[in-house]
């Protein structure tokens, strides 16, 4: 006859520790995780702004090395912008946050990178495709089209100062900003788009005239900076007062 084998269970004390156990490592791991797939997709805002600044050089190098600027009439999307300057230009509010609309003829890619798949983009292209104004999230700095001296904090603004700048303009190798990438502050939590009041916690991508892309606090952008002509509404670091050769960082 087989001796009767017995095996002890788990008290309801031991369940309910090894329960809370878990559920405490559950508590730290959430917050890793998140700020994992956050730094996941702040990798992606950078290389998207990446291939946005090779779409530029791209642009340049078949349009007599001069960056995109838009013209009153070029978009049906745009007929009511009043045009300023000799050159029949859309104003430089128009022109920061419009700029990619120059380059969709050659680069349809570019509507991806400006329009992410993230939070409200996706219905904000939607809308652009149906107005055909597509005002993206990812800015351009007046380097991208006006004159040295547009910048200038004593010399008097002229229309004939925004135009096209040529790339030799922006004077290669530079830390002068040429892109924002707007779209990226969404990535930050909402707590810090709420609360932050110095930008030391918020977040977003940059690139510069030396063809680099980073990822840095708004507080790290320096100044000083100038008002010029609803530019500088945009953001830190588009319009300082040494103008093209200016350091931003």
């Amino acid at each position: 006859m087989n001796a009767r084998t017995t095996h002890r269970a788990f008290s309801l004390i031991e369940l309910l520790a090894v329960i809370a156990i878990v559920a405490v490592l559950v508590a730290l791991a959430i917050p890793a995780l998140a700020s994992a797939r956050r730094t996941a997709k702040f990798t992606r805002s950078l290389s998207d702004t990446r291939q946005m600044v090779q779409m530029l050089a791209m642009y340049t190098t078949d349009n007599r090395d001069t960056h995109p600027y838009i013209v009153a009439g070029q978009f049906e999307g745009l007929d009511d912008r009043e045009p300023v300057g000799p050159n029949n230009g859309l104003p430089p509010g128009d022109q920061t946050t419009r700029w990619p609309m120059a380059l969709m003829d050659d680069q349809p890619a570019i509507l991806d990178l400006v329009y992410p798949q993230i939070v409200y983009w996706p219905d904000l292209r939607e809308h652009a495709n149906e107005t055909g104004d597509y005002s993206a999230g990812v800015i351009a700095t007046a380097t991208l089209f006006a004159a040295p001296g547009y910048f200038s904090d004593s010399q008097p603004i002229h229309d004939h100062q925004l135009r096209a700048t040529r790339t030799t303009e922006i004077r290669y190798p530079s830390d002068k900003m040429i892109l924002y990438n707007w779209a990226s502050i969404s990535l930050n939590p909402q707590d810090r788009l709420e609360n932050d009041q110095d930008g030391s916690t918020i977040r977003a991508a940059y690139s510069f005239g030396d063809g680099s892309v980073v990822l840095l606090y708004e507080n790290e952008i320096d100044g000083p900076f100038v008002d010029r002509s609803f530019v500088s509404w945009t953001g830190s670091g588009f319009t300082t007062t040494d103008g093209l050769a200016g350091r931003d960082r």
